[in-house]
C-alpha cells in the first residue's frame, strides 16, 4: 500500500512537470505563429509547420505522409496560380 502511494505521488510530480513544460512550449509556439503570420510568405509558414525532411520515421505506427510532403514541396516551387495560367495559355 505504501509503494502504491509513493508511486502515485511520483506520477503526480511527473505529470505536473510535463503539463508545465507543455504549456510553456505551446505559448512559445503560439507567439512564433503570431509573429510570422503578419508578413510572411504562405508557403514558408506551411513548410515550417510540416516536416518535409525525407527519411523513414522510427515509429512504424504513423501514417505514411510522403505523398503529402512531395505535393507540398512541389506546390512551394510551382504554385497553383503559376501552373494554372500556363495550362490556360496552352489550351
Amino acid at each position: 500500500m505504501e509503494e502504491l502511494a509513493s508511486w502515485n505521488q511520483q506520477r503526480d510530480i511527473r505529470l505536473k512537470a510535463k503539463k508545465e513544460k507543455n504549456r510553456s512550449e505551446e505559448q512559445v509556439f503560439l507567439e512564433s505563429l503570431e509573429s510570422e503570420a503578419d508578413g510572411s510568405n504562405t508557403w514558408e509558414r506551411v513548410t515550417k509547420l510540416v516536416d518535409t525532411k525525407t527519411g523513414e520515421s522510427a515509429d512504424t505506427h504513423k501514417a505514411d505522409v510522403t505523398r503529402m510532403k512531395k505535393i507540398l514541396i512541389q506546390l512551394k516551387s510551382d504554385p497553383l496560380e503559376k501552373t494554372r495560367t500556363q495550362t490556360a495559355v496552352k489550351v
